[in-house]
């Protein structure tokens, strides 16, 4: 079973291009988040073509917000029409890791982030 691992637009049989690319990355978060592989399930959008969201719920200690936000953009923006600012999501996830309620408790998540860097980087050498 590989429905998990392709984008909406590849299980439609439409054509595809950086989708597949925002999409691995919104199933990495998704599994990071829940311990699980992403499942999609269709969300109604007033005059909008179909749109998808994670099955699991985020916990609603989670920054909801946020997460949604992440996952409408990584999901979906290209079904819009143009892919999202991926700077701009990247500097929202790092205000949430560094700055405002809770950020000294994200501390060992920035920790784990940048040994991770550290690694990759021993590894493309």
């Amino acid at each position: 079973k590989t429905e998990q691992f392709e984008c909406p637009e590849m299980q439609a049989q439409q054509a595809w291009a950086e989708q597949v690319d925002l999409f691995a990355v919104a199933g990495v978060v998704h599994c990071l988040l829940h311990g699980e592989y992403m499942d999609l399930t269709p969300t109604p959008q007033a005059g909008a073509s179909e749109s998808y969201m994670p099955k699991l719920p985020l916990k609603r200690y989670w920054q909801v917000e946020m997460w949604t936000g992440l996952f409408d953009a990584l999901i979906n923006a290209c079904a819009r029409g143009a892919p999202p600012d991926l700077g701009q999501l990247r500097a929202g996830l790092e205000g949430f890791l560094y700055e405002g309620k809770g950020a000294a408790k994200r501390a060992g998540m920035r920790m784990a982030l940048i040994k991770q860097a550290i690694l990759l980087d021993q590894f493309a050498q």
